[in-house]
């Protein structure tokens, strides 16, 4: 297994969310978990993280707390975690959204193997990229994803 990565959960259900937490813990994933805003703005502050995700009640739109961590922590990829069917529009801080049911063990395992695996890419072939900025696929030239 490659060097361990760290991510930093932003999560106020971990009870809710106990299949992805083990799923990335089994992933080989340092996790760092903050209940609030606040801890995780602490948290980010003091451990450099190589993925934050955050899952809220508070924070439906992840768009303030987003572009907070964004300024502590300005190239490290922010991920929102959400249950609702609904799509969101583009989130000022966070790069993508990811629609996650709590409930679901195997699909759990999967966002956290995918994650584990594009981290682990990117760091070693890419540079982690500045908000905007396309993230290319090994496979072609093309933007895989764009902010």
């Amino acid at each position: 297994m490659s060097a361990r990565l760290t991510l930093l959960l932003l999560c106020d259900q971990v009870d809710t969310y106990a299949y992805l937490i083990s799923a990335l813990l089994a992933a080989g994933f340092q996790l760092l978990v903050g209940r609030t805003p606040e801890d995780a703005k602490e948290l980010l502050a003091h451990v450099p993280a190589d993925l934050v995700m955050i899952r809220h009640d508070g924070v439906h739109d992840g768009s303030l707390v987003g572009a907070e961590l964004k300024l502590i922590a300005p190239k490290t990829p922010i991920l929102l975690l959400t249950s609702d069917s609904h799509p969101l529009g583009p989130q000022l801080g966070i790069d993508s959204i990811c629609h996650v049911d709590p409930s679901d063990e195997a699909l759990a395992r999967g966002v956290a193997n995918f994650f584990r695996m594009v981290l682990t890419k990117q760091t070693k072939r890419w540079p982690i990229r500045q908000t905007g900025e396309a993230v290319l696929s090994p496979f072609d030239s093309k933007p895989l994803l764009q902010a």
